[in-house]
């Protein structure tokens, strides 16, 4: 089979996934004599082939290892492993008897079902960055970003066009979706971003603990929301945060024409008020913002504009303070100590203790 496959140009790769024979065995066969007699049993006396692999008699043991209970962070067991316990026992045979074996022998567990990620009025919303790559008019192609988020109850959407997907700018994007939302839920839900998630963590209990980043921890005190960080590689946890950038990508990107950013932006908002105030939601057949009338959401503090990112710094002897390539004056009075720089949209403050010692727009 190997060999006709391969006369009639089938990729390696594709034997392989057709066979289950590795791509170092496929050549192995192809330099062979061609296959005449059905005869299989005399085949293999002819060529030598049906010895026993050294790591056969390992079978019963590597299939143990598959069945004894891991640590959630170790994930399932991979074929290197199962190599280096065998090396340890003395196997000094091919890593690709072994690696086939592994393949052989691994349990085939059923599929985890995506659930979808419901709530309660008020209770979840939704948060994830997306691109789209869009060739404008004059032929110029450009991966746009954005933001997307959503109430999980109602369907209400917010999303906006960003350069990055730096820290200020996820912060500066949830407050604006909060405004837009009319408040804040219970609890915001967020994909794997570096941005927001600094380490995750197994206790000894099994449990799990996700370490924020400073500032996002900071802006959550500030604001009062609660954050939840989907598990990396759980689709079962984190599927509808993916559909919302998805039903971003399907449905507003695609068959539309854009002459520039401008012009994107507009249909974007265009779209976003469509979607929020017109179209029932195929989930729910209402219209989103009907069902928003209904959310429980708490009033935010902050706004996008002014809320300020805190950052400590030294006033240098000529009564300036330095901070990312910028230099704002303050009083004499402040020179060596250390001053807070109030980091808003478009202002910074600096404040002495309590005392506004300067400023700059």
């Amino acid at each position: 089979m190997v060999q006709k496959l391969r006369q009639e140009g089938v990729p390696q790769k594709q034997v392989r996934e057709l066979t289950g024979i590795s791509e170092r065995t496929t050549s192995r066969i192809e330099k062979e004599p061609e296959v005449t007699n059905a005869d299989d049993e005399s085949f293999r006396k002819s060529r030598n082939l049906g010895r026993p692999s050294a790591v056969e008699q390992y079978e019963r043991e590597i299939q143990q290892w598959f069945e004894e209970a891991r640590k959630l962070e170790d994930g399932p067991l991979q074929g290197q492993e199962v190599l280096a316990r065998l090396r340890a026992k003395g196997y000094t045979g091919g890593k690709t008897a072994v690696y086939e074996l592994v393949h052989r022998l691994r349990p085939t567990n059923p599929p985890v079902p995506i659930v979808r990620f419901e709530g309660l009025p008020g209770e979840f919303s939704q948060h994830d960055f997306g691109q789209r790559r869009v060739r404008f008019a004059d032929g110029h192609i450009e991966v746009v970003r954005f933001f997307a988020s959503r109430l999980k109850y109602s369907r209400f959407v917010d999303v906006q066009i960003v350069d990055n997907e730096q820290q200020e700018t996820v912060v500066r994007c949830l407050l604006r979706a909060y405004e837009h939302f009319g408040g804040i839920p219970l609890m915001s839900v967020f994909d794997n971003m570096s941005t927001v998630v600094e380490s995750r963590e197994i206790r000894e209990d099994g449990s799990a603990k996700v370490n924020w980043t400073q500032r996002f921890a900071q802006f959550a005190i500030d604001c009062g929301v609660i954050p939840l960080a989907c598990w990396p590689y759980r689709p079962q946890q984190k599927g509808s945060v993916e559909n919302l950038v998805g039903f971003v990508k399907d449905n507003f990107f695609v068959a539309r024409t854009f002459q520039d950013r401008p012009d994107l932006i507009a249909q974007l908002q265009g779209w976003v008020d469509y979607v929020n105030t017109e179209r029932p939601c195929d989930a729910t057949k209402e219209i989103p913002l009907t069902r928003l009338a209904q959310e429980s959401l708490k009033v935010c503090a902050h706004q996008a504009d002014t809320y300020a990112f805190k950052v400590s710094a030294v006033v240098c002897p000529t009564a300036r303070v330095h901070y990312r390539g910028m230099e704002y004056s303050v009083p004499a009075v402040a020179i060596g100590q250390t001053v807070t720089l109030h980091l808003q949209q478009q202002r910074v403050a600096i404040y002495l203790g309590r005392t506004l010692a300067g400023g700059a727009s």
